[in-house]
């Protein structure tokens, strides 16, 4: 015998689109084309007081016939517009992100507002979004770039959704947008291998000055060679910070890629014997604050200049093909060699400031009490079979250099007074326009 259809299931017949439906004092959202929200709305009706008084028939009388469910577009809260948004989500976050970051993710922000206008953050959905990965594709981005990017945007909609700003969905529209998980691309991302003896040779033998001529060029890969620290560390230094403690000469890095980044570094005797520390005191007596004041404070730090040329050199000079030899080598070059000359492991870490995450059992006996006459001993161990010597220049101060080369805040002090003068120009042009319209009214 045929099983009798439940009310429901007569109303599933007849219209397929979603309904709303009103049980008591409760409006539900109801698919009866769904067999699981059909037993949901049942079970309610048996469990609901205000239901059985109703009854089925009267319940019947309050569903939407269908061609009046038809689906609607969730009505959208008006909600400040994105850069706005965005700036206040930036404001708390100075609380606990280094000022580099905020900057690369005002940037991303403002290149989101370039390609689509200062939308109201609730206007924003996952289309958008779509075209915005396509576009960063198109571009020729890497995977890890695309996400990074992707995901300071993620970021920025689930703190406006845990806040009350975001009210289109309760879900960010960046969600499952990623190019790759983010295993999956640590998986395909290569390590970096150390530099041979034969390429410390070729890179630092001749045409160095003639590549690397100016002073971030030449001292940027020297640094890092001979102490392990990672390219912005040294590209960000200031000037102040290079100086003797305790009678070692030293640099100190504030900040960096993690929390063991902050140290004191002794300087390598290879460096001094180059001029590093003369260049450091010169830079202080001009009054720059930092050590390489000809560089702007950009994404990549105030090194990427360096990183640039230091691949050209790699690639065009010295035919070093192999992709997972950077600049960045340097640093695993002289973790390798500081390990292969039995240094001990709580010293390399200390110099290189290497992730106290970091659970080899190298780093078991790490302290942060190692004095720095110990620390320079350490450092000193580490060699290379090539004359440096030839590499030292007339002039280590780049004195030359900066008689021609304008410091980043007087270039952008220039660029600042000339986009003053063009807005004064702009505004007394108006001003005459106005009074000359204001004549022509008259007349």
């Amino acid at each position: 015998m045929e099983r009798k259809k439940t009310v429901f299931e007569e109303l599933a017949d007849k219209v397929s689109n979603p309904l709303k439906i009103t049980i008591g004092a409760n409006v539900l959202d109801f698919d009866p084309s769904n067999p699981a929200e059909v037993a949901y709305v049942e079970k309610l009706r048996a469990e609901q007081a205000a239901y059985d008084k109703c009854g089925a028939e009267k319940v019947l009388a309050q569903l939407w016939t269908p061609d009046q469910a038809q689906p609607q577009a969730r009505q959208r809260q008006k909600g400040k517009p994105f850069s706005e948004a965005t700036e206040i989500y930036l404001v708390e976050k100075t609380l606990d992100n280094k000022q580099t970051t905020i900057d690369e993710k005002r940037r991303t922000y403002k290149d989101f507002v370039a390609i689509y206008g200062d939308l109201d953050i609730n206007q924003i959905t996952k289309a958008e979004m779509v075209a915005w990965k396509s576009r960063e594709i198109k571009r020729d981005l890497s995977a890890n770039r695309i996400n990074k990017r992707l995901g300071q945007v993620n970021d920025f909609f689930n703190w406006a959704i845990k806040h009350g700003e975001y009210t289109a969905s309760d879900q960010s529209p960046c969600e499952g947008l990623f190019v790759s998980k983010k295993a999956k691309l640590a998986k395909a991302t290569e390590n970096r291998e150390p530099f041979t003896n034969d390429d410390v040779k070729a890179i630092f033998g001749n045409g160095y000055h003639e590549r690397f001529f100016a002073p971030d060029h030449y001292w940027i890969p020297l640094v890092c060679l001979f102490s392990g620290a990672r390219r912005e560390e040294v590209g960000d230094l200031l000037s102040a910070n290079v100086k003797t403690v305790d009678g070692v000469p030293t640099f100190l890095v504030e900040e960096g890629k993690t929390k063991d980044a902050r140290r004191t570094v002794p300087v390598h005797q290879t460096l001094i014997e180059l001029g590093f520390m003369d260049y450091a005191k010169a830079r202080q007596e001009a009054g720059h604050a930092n050590l390489f004041p000809h560089r702007p404070k950009g994404a990549g730090g105030r090194s990427k200049e360096a990183g640039r040329m230091f691949r050209l050199r790699l690639r065009t000079d010295c035919q070093i093909t192999n992709t997972r030899k950077t600049l960045h080598s340097l640093r695993h070059t002289v973790i390798t060699r500081l390990h292969t000359a039995d240094a001990n492991p709580a010293h390399v870490k200390q110099i290189t400031g290497h992730s106290s995450e970091a659970r080899g059992v190298h780093f078991q006996t790490y302290t942060h009490d190692i004095g720095l006459t110990q620390l320079a001993e350490t450092l000193n161990r580490l060699a290379y079979p090539h004359d440096f010597a030839s590499l030292r220049l007339a002039d280590p101060t780049f004195k030359a250099f900066f008689a021609k080369e304008k410091t980043a805040d007087e270039k952008q002090a220039e660029r600042d007074a000339k986009n003053a003068q063009h807005l004064k120009a702009k505004a007394e042009r108006e001003e005459r326009n106005k009074d000359k319209r204001k004549k022509d009214n008259k007349q």
